[in-house]
């Protein structure tokens, strides 16, 4: 999440980073989106691509999006 938070401040352009924590049924869902440029296409970086191999280690994913700002949600299976 750190690293979504970097991004946003860096190269967003925003004027607002919310994030958003939620546990649900199965799975935590963790969302950093802001309210800046955004980007017609995802240029992943180190950050993104960092995350993206540590959530894989847990069977998570992590989807981003550019389209209205930029978000980066972080989806992470709950073990029994």
């Amino acid at each position: 999440m750190k690293e979504a938070l970097t991004n946003a401040r860096k190269y967003a352009d925003a004027s607002q980073i919310a994030v958003n924590i939620q546990v649900l049924n199965k799975i935590i869902k963790a969302e950093v989106k802001d309210n800046g440029k955004g980007a017609a296409k995802v240029k992943k970086g180190l950050g993104i691509t960092g995350m993206e191999e540590r959530a894989a280690t847990l069977r998570g994913h992590v989807i981003t999006d550019g389209s209205h700002g930029f978000s980066v949600t972080t989806l992470l299976p709950i073990e029994p």
